[in-house]
Parts: C-alpha cells; sequence; structure tokens
C-alpha cells in the first residue's frame, strides 16, 4: 500500500465519522469533522509528492485543480486558518476578522406545542459550518463533506488514479 493509498484510507475512515449520525457530544462530532477536513485538504500535498506511485504531471497540477473547486478552497481556508491566524500574509486586521471560520452547533429551536414551550437542541448531525460571519453564511458539514468527497473522485479519476477509489 502506498503512502498516497493509506492517506486515502484514512480519508475515507473520516468521512464515515462525520456522516455518522448518532447521538453523540457535539464536541466529539467536530473533532471528527476537524480530522475529515484537515485530511481532505492535505490529500492534494500527498498526491502532489508521492512520486513513487504518481506520474510527474498529475502532482505538478493537482494544486491547480483543487484550486478551481471552491468547496476544497473552503475547506483549505478552515484547515489553514486553525494553524495561523492569517492565510494571506497582505491580508489586514479588519479583514481577517471578517472572515472568521468555525464549526459550530446550531442555536437551541424553541416552538410552541400544545401551549407549552419545547427548545430543540438538535443533535450533532446537525452541527453547521459558519463561513464567513460578515455573509452569514452557514453550510452543513455532512454536506460539504458529500461534496468534497465527490470531488476528490472526480479529481482521482481524471489523474487516472482509479485504483484508490
Amino acid at each position: 500500500m502506498t503512502q498516497l493509498e493509506k492517506q486515502f484510507r484514512r480519508l475515507e475512515r473520516a468521512f464515515a465519522k462525520v456522516l455518522d449520525d448518532r447521538e453523540r457530544e457535539v464536541q466529539d462530532y467536530e473533532d471528527d469533522a476537524w480530522n475529515f477536513f484537515h485530511a481532505c485538504w492535505h490529500l492534494k500535498d500527498w498526491i502532489q509528492h508521492d512520486e513513487e506511485s504518481v506520474p510527474q504531471h498529475v502532482g505538478k497540477r493537482v494544486e491547480q485543480d483543487v484550486e478551481s473547486f471552491w468547496k476544497l478552497v473552503l475547506v483549505g481556508d478552515l484547515v489553514n486558518r486553525t494553524q495561523r491566524v492569517r492565510v494571506n500574509k497582505n491580508e489586514t486586521d479588519e479583514e481577517v476578522a471578517q472572515r472568521r471560520l468555525r464549526i459550530t452547533a446550531p442555536s437551541p429551536k424553541s416552538r410552541w406545542v400544545n401551549g407549552l414551550q419545547q427548545t430543540d437542541r438538535g443533535k450533532s448531525g446537525h452541527t453547521v459550518l459558519v463561513v464567513a460571519d460578515d455573509m452569514d453564511l452557514e453550510y452543513p458539514i455532512r454536506d460539504l463533506a458529500k461534496d468534497t468527497m465527490r470531488i476528490w473522485h472526480t479529481l482521482l479519476k481524471l489523474y487516472g488514479l482509479n485504483d484508490l477509489l
């Protein structure tokens, strides 16, 4: 098994945990989501640097291809911002403050049932990825994970790396 294949299998295991809808602590689910996002984003690095099992032209092209998929770029931005405050050294303090990316659970929703107020706290499967607070954009983690895995499957087929799938 190549190092790239080991990394892809790691990504698949992390993906399965993100899809797991069982009730559990939100913090545990968030840990699994972060693990998935890190493995998802860094798969490109494994492809770039696996000279034994990846054709050289693929390794050179993967970075450009990944940048053309906004959902993968979104994952990369999320991952990189957990490692350092500024992804782009030219960003101003105001730009950094406006582009806060975080994983969070939705606020509890209240509703009235038979004259009583009930609070629905949801479960971990409803955790959302909040992106760019200034745009008030929320993206469900499960949906983003599914979308990015579809993109990786498409790219791996394009690269002739079908043996990973």
